[in-house]
């Protein structure tokens, strides 16, 4: 994950430890991760509950609204900055 999803990472490191000494670490991988990764899809989560749809499937898959939201949201407007599409 980069950008905001990678915060919740962050976030949590610190939530389980609360003198987390890496965070130099974490800013080193954060700009790695921004240069050679798409965003996650963890940042659909607040769009997910504030319009009452579903996240996963029954079988634990991601739905068909997460895979278009998430194409439209993040996928597509990644790939023309990195000049893909």
């Amino acid at each position: 994950h980069s950008g905001k999803e990678w915060d919740y990472v962050k976030l949590k490191a610190v939530d389980i430890v609360s003198d987390y000494p890496h965070h130099d670490v974490l800013k080193m991988i954060d700009k790695l991760n921004c240069e050679n990764f798409a965003p996650g899809f963890s940042g659909l989560y607040e769009w997910t509950q504030e319009n009452n749809i579903a996240m996963f499937t029954p079988g634990g898959h991601y739905t068909k609204d997460i895979y278009e939201q998430y194409t439209k949201e993040y996928l597509v407007p990644y790939l023309r900055d990195k000049h893909v599409i």
